[in-house]
């Protein structure tokens, strides 16, 4: 073996004696520890198929979904079971529990007084003297029944007498909603002057037979062009305006496609644009206080104004003329020209900056 030789296997002995001590003491990867998952838990009233709830169920769900949370929602039949997840959430000891409607107000209100480091989220309702941890969102959908009266008295013409309300009865309350109505007709016609029918009973708010017949004799006694206000989003309505031959509006969600050729358009409340603005401050700590949603921040609209309007089913939508008009009121009221309070509390809600 030449020296040469002798040479290069030393240090090929030499480097392979090495590798191993240079694996040995490469330094370990730091352990990793997940970052702790947000954990959100949703109690609402139990939801019908297409209606409002399901949708803010899904709405909910997505948009804390998106901010990294694990969410659980908790249905309720009933008040017991209400109740009882109530009390099941604030057990679990989530991020957060959020309560869809005003049904869940009232067992949220004690329950956020009484367990203060937990956080409590309201959607479509408020307390009237709410705790530091129980924050609230509501809609300002008194805008978009006005905006429906001007629709109506757009869709009667020179008809004035052809406008109706259909309400649950006559109380101070009603009669802001009937007004804000009224006042949103007298836009288009000052002459406009919709004629009243009040359903009457124990529960006229849920009495949906009764919704249905007071409709059908104002239509009898020349109104074809009929609203409801202040009560609950009502099918029975829609199918007495197909049965009957006359146009009414949808509730909350686009109902348009429920009574083809009867619905004018529909009110909508967008609880994804209300949470995806809401809920990343909530969940950062920002806590307490109302949180207003409009016609200026999109969380209030006509199904014949927002996405997807052409596929709507709405009668507004094929008069484009009439449209324009109303996209004009929506503008009106956007800009603060047009002021309109709310019913319940004669202004508008003060909006958190």
């Amino acid at each position: 073996m030449t020296p040469r030789s002798r040479t290069l296997l030393t240090i090929a002995f030499l480097l392979a004696a090495a590798l191993p001590l240079t694996a040995c003491s490469a330094p370990s990867p730091e352990p990793t520890t997940p970052a702790p998952s947000l954990t959100v838990v949703v109690v609402t009233p139990a939801a019908a198929s297409g209606g409002f709830l399901e949708q803010a169920i899904t709405s909910t769900t997505a948009v804390a979904t998106s901010l990294g949370a694990t969410v659980e929602v908790l249905e309720s039949e009933n008040a017991d079971s209400l109740h009882t997840n109530v009390e099941t959430a604030i057990a679990a000891a989530p991020d957060l529990i959020i309560g869809l409607t005003d049904e869940v107000l009232y067992e949220f209100d004690p329950a956020a007084a009484s367990n203060l480091e937990q956080q409590f989220l309201l959607v479509d309702t408020s307390a009237a003297e709410p705790t530091s941890n129980l924050t609230s969102i509501v809609f300002r959908d008194y805008e978009a029944t006005y905006l429906t009266g001007v629709e109506a008295s757009l869709i009667a013409g020179a008809d004035d007498s052809a406008i109706g309300i259909v309400a649950p009865e006559q109380d101070a309350l009603v009669q802001s909603w009937t007004d804000l109505f009224s006042d949103g007709a007298q836009q288009v016609s000052r002459t406009a002057s919709p004629a009243i029918g009040y359903i009457g009973g124990e529960l006229p708010t849920a009495d949906s037979a009764g919704a249905a017949t007071t409709a059908a004799a104002l239509a009898a006694d020349g109104a074809h062009v009929i609203q409801s206000v202040e009560l609950a989003p009502d099918v029975d309505l829609l199918a007495a305006a197909s049965d009957n031959g006359f146009s009414t509006f949808g509730s909350q969600v686009n109902q348009c496609d429920l009574a083809p050729g009867h619905v004018v358009d529909s009110t909508i409340k967008r609880v994804d644009v209300a949470l995806e603005a809401t809920l990343p401050r909530v969940l950062d700590g920002d806590t307490g206080g109302v949180y207003s949603f409009g016609l200026a921040e999109g969380g209030v609209t006509l199904a014949s104004l927002d996405d997807g309007a052409a596929e709507s089913g709405c009668l507004i939508v094929d008069e484009p003329e009439l449209l324009a008009q109303v996209t004009d009121a929506r503008d009106r009221i956007v800009s603060g020209e047009t002021l309109v309070g709310d019913p319940l509390y004669a202004q508008p809600i003060p909006e958190l900056g």
